[in-house]
């Protein structure tokens, strides 16, 4: 199968593109087309092998848009990384969360593992939920991290004294029953 140059709406030379991809960028039956092997550019409801990518056009039934492409102007499934969700404008004033990622890595490694993972869990989140415009989730995430990090920091250094203690505890008695003898 071959990729396909396609002039779009605005008058401009796009592509080349897999025709999997021409309802992505809103290729439809009248788009005009070409690609190697082509004399000259034609419609891309005349081109047979087309006509299977362009059924949904041909019958009035076009599905929507993918998810994460609504609102931007080329179609691209990443064009609009930094703009939020509900209004399609830039996302510049608020900035992506801090994901706490080595901090959970620190925990995971040094400290407690369970909390660690969980904390690793939640770090990784941060950036994908930014990403999809899903700021309060994305700081949501970010503070559980940060609480599992912590949390886990917090429980070695409990279980670390609770050990020093047992460890005086049994040295002492120990000494203490050999005195005894």
């Amino acid at each position: 199968m071959n990729d396909y140059f396609y002039i779009d709406a605005s008058g401009q030379q796009k592509g080349p593109i897999p025709p999997s991809q021409f309802s992505m960028f809103n290729v439809s039956a009248d788009t005009l087309v070409w690609c190697k092997g082509m004399a000259d550019w034609q419609r891309a409801g005349a081109v047979d092998e087309l006509k299977a990518f362009l059924d949904n056009d041909a019958n009035g039934a076009t599905p929507p848009p993918t998810p994460g492409t609504a609102g931007t102007a080329s179609g691209a499934p990443y064009d609009n990384v930094y703009h939020s969700m509900d209004s399609g404008t830039p996302n510049q004033s608020m900035p992506c969360p801090p994901s706490n990622l080595v901090w959970a890595i620190v925990s995971t490694i040094l400290c407690c593992l369970p909390t660690g993972i969980v904390a690793i869990v939640y770090a990784c989140k941060v950036d994908n939920l930014y990403l999809m415009g899903d700021y309060q989730g994305a700081v949501e995430a970010s503070h559980k991290a940060r609480n599992w990090a912590i949390g886990g920091l917090i429980a070695s250094v409990v279980f670390f004294f609770v050990y020093i203690l047992a460890l005086f505890s049994f040295s002492f008695g120990s000494i203490a029953s050999m005195s005894n003898l």
